[in-house]
């Protein structure tokens, strides 16, 4: 396992507050560009996108929804640097909702609900940045957390 070096935690933190900060701006270009150019996303409806591009493209087209999402807070919970210039970080997500919403599964979300989302994320380190090469959301069932035998 690789040592965790106090300036790359500093960096790979900065990249999710930058997330944050983007996010609360509904600013999807700056969102974009903390991806490689390769850099992968899954949604919490499971779909895949495979590169910046298309995680641009999608984000793009969810703008509006994604503005009814805001503020988001990202509360980092681990950071493990699993070799040099790689780590995974596991980060808590809380969506304010401003807006009502439906989603395609049929749920529905209305102002003042909280979404929690359990965000996995690997982020690489080009050239001195950290960037993010894959992340995946999975929003946190209420009735699940309710049980969680480790809680």
């Amino acid at each position: 396992m690789a040592q965790n070096n106090s300036k790359d935690s500093i960096a790979v933190r900065s990249v999710i507050q930058q997330y944050e900060n983007a996010w609360n701006k509904n600013d999807i270009d700056a969102i974009c560009k903390l991806f490689t150019v390769d850099g992968s996303w899954i949604n919490p409806g499971g779909l895949y996108w495979k590169n910046q591009a298309e995680v641009s493209k999608a984000h793009h087209a969810f703008a509006q929804v994604l503005s009814y999402m805001i503020p988001v807070e990202m509360t980092i919970q681990n950071i493990q640097f699993i070799k040099d210039g790689v780590a995974l970080v596991f980060v808590l997500e809380l969506i304010h909702i401003n807006h009502n919403l439906s989603f395609p599964n049929g749920k529905k979300s209305f102002p003042g609900d909280i979404i929690k989302d359990q965000v996995s994320l690997v982020l690489v380190k080009n050239s001195d940045q950290w960037q993010i090469k894959a992340g995946h959301i999975t929003t946190i069932e209420p009735a699940a957390e309710a049980i969680n035998p480790v809680k």
